[in-house]
């Protein structure tokens, strides 16, 4: 069964300022799942998260992608993390259009982006919780 996740954190990375991970943790935040986005990636996640907008400066995918979905009547159900290989993160947004669910395949970055900025909920696969999640309990 898949597991509904929240944000919990995103934090710079202290050895390389490249990089930034996203904590990610169950409703009961009983396991945190960390993901690691280099800084191109991590910033429209953080505009998203922050809900700044500058899609007028310049526009970004979850401001496109969300046009584009009003347009044509789609609405934004969930958005699912994966790990299908075992190796790297995948993602997926699951849409609503009428009675037709349709499952996009997209970088994990943009559809946290567009999950904060939609508000629509993620999700992540039991697998990879079980592979990449740790027990919030053994944060020191």
């Amino acid at each position: 069964m898949d597991t509904e996740v929240t944000l919990k954190a995103i934090i710079a990375s202290p050895n390389n300022s490249d990089n930034f991970t996203v904590y990610l943790a169950s409703k009961n935040e009983s396991i945190i799942l960390p993901i690691i986005l280099d800084k191109n990636s991590a910033i429209p996640v953080i505009n998203a998260i922050q809900l700044k907008d500058f899609s007028e400066i310049i526009p970004n995918i979850y401001d496109t992608t969300s046009k584009i979905l009003a347009l044509f009547g789609g609405n934004i159900q969930k958005i699912l993390i994966t790990t299908p290989n075992g190796l790297v993160f995948y993602s997926y947004i699951h849409i609503e259009r009428g009675k037709e669910l349709l499952d996009i395949s997209s970088k994990v970055s943009d559809s946290l982006a567009l999950a904060f900025k939609c508000g629509c909920p993620i999700f992540v696969t039991e697998k990879t919780m079980q592979i990449y999640g740790f027990d919030a309990k053994d944060i020191s």
